[in-house]
């Protein structure tokens, strides 16, 4: 089984300018400092006039310079915050942010980026967001416009869990975030059938017949991976709903919520189900998501396939 997290020593954030990049810096300089690592400011800048055929090619010197700037505001920020120039690295990249910032996440711990709620994401591609979430190979926390510095920590973290083959590493991953806020992991499983099935069968029985599974299902995947002895309070909430419903019901007054990100790879899903799609447009506290890259064993009984959310 492949950890949900990493080893690296460096938080990376990247910046834009906006408020958005503001408030991912803020998000980013508190993790930093919980973690006792060192920032990395990234900002990529692109050149905004089209050059015309036949002519050479020639970088927007203004471009590079507001590029520039952008991290200059965010270096002085962080200052403020009390962060040394020695725990401080600029990065300035010319082209797509999504590119430029993977390139910078060979030795990172984490990615942080500001999400927009509002924003509907693009049919191919999505935002930033989503497009780092789905491709890095370390956690990305996606900071709504909700989150606020000022506001006390809730002491409370939801993981959401489907019963798949990667569950276990995506519970790990909670643990560690759980583990570093003091704070109370709830670990939340939901699932609602198919408007035909549900029809035939009645919602009712089917519910409590479901629960009684799923909830023997769960809490033995997370006694297995938490140990006999957990060093971090948890508790199983499950839900008779839709599982993106569920997760912002659930999420609606914690610190962090945590999700996986698939195992599996496709031309537009890349990697991010609808669940998290959903989640990360809507969500108002922040979302990391974790990457878990390859098939992991099966940690589940054979019992647990009906407890699976769709």
């Amino acid at each position: 089984m492949r950890p949900a997290v990493t080893s690296g020593h460096v938080v990376v954030v990247g910046v834009d300018g906006t408020e958005d990049g503001r408030r991912a810096l803020r998000y980013a300089l508190s993790e930093a400092r919980r973690r006792g690592q060192p920032v990395r400011l990234v900002h990529a800048w692109s050149d905004p006039a089209f050059v015309a055929p036949r002519m050479p090619y020639v970088p927007d010197p203004l471009a590079r310079g507001a590029g520039a700037e952008t991290l200059f505001g965010a270096e002085r920020e962080a200052r403020g915050w009390g962060f040394r120039p020695t725990d401080l690295e600029s990065v300035l990249v010319h082209g797509q942010p999504v590119s430029g910032l993977l390139a910078q996440l060979s030795d990172a711990s984490c990615a942080v980026l500001g999400s927009r709620r509002r924003r509907p994401a693009r049919r191919f591609g999505g935002t930033t967001t989503t497009a780092l979430a789905t491709r890095a190979t370390v956690p990305v926390h996606c900071v709504p416009e909700e989150w606020d510095a000022a506001r006390p920590e809730r002491r409370r973290v939801v993981v959401g869990v489907d019963g798949s083959e990667t569950t276990g590493d995506v519970v790990a991953g909670a643990l560690v975030e759980a583990r570093s806020r003091a704070a109370h992991l709830e670990v939340v499983h939901a699932w609602w059938p198919t408007e035909s099935y549900d029809l035939s069968c009645g919602a009712g029985g089917l519910a409590a017949e479901w629960e009684e599974v799923a909830r023997a299902a769960v809490t033995r995947l997370v006694e297995a991976v938490a140990g006999p002895v957990p060093d971090v309070r948890w508790s199983v909430k499950l839900y008779f709903e839709r599982p993106a419903t569920a997760l912002a019901t659930s999420a609606a007054d914690v610190d962090l919520l945590v999700l996986g990100r698939r195992a599996r790879l496709g031309l537009v899903g890349l990697g991010l189900g609808s669940t998290t799609r959903a989640v990360l447009r809507t969500a108002t506290c922040p979302v990391v998501v974790l990457p878990v890259l390859r098939d992991a064993e099966q940690v589940l009984a054979g019992d647990s396939a009906a407890a699976a959310t769709a």
